[in-house]
């Protein structure tokens, strides 16, 4: 079976998909299981993120999950992100 969950910055702050669908994050990046296959999705986005400048977060993030995750995959623009 899997555990599926959402990761976020802030898991207090909804992230908007395209077309109104609203997401909780499940975790913040500092209090989330072990993740074994981690998605990294695409969209719009991924913009607000290329163009993060003030902590760069979610680069940070992403740079120390990448390496422990058994599978790591993106699904178009997140492609960018990695």
């Amino acid at each position: 079976p899997f555990n599926v969950f959402t990761i976020g910055k802030d898991p207090e702050t909804l992230v908007s998909s395209t077309g109104g669908l609203q997401i909780k994050p499940h975790y913040d990046f500092s209090n989330h299981p072990h993740i074994d296959i981690l998605c990294i999705p695409g969209g719009l986005g991924t913009r607000v993120i290329m163009k993060e400048t003030q902590d760069g977060a979610y680069f940070q993030w992403i740079s120390k999950a990448f390496p422990k995750a058994s599978l790591v995959f993106s699904v178009c623009t997140g492609s960018l992100v990695l």
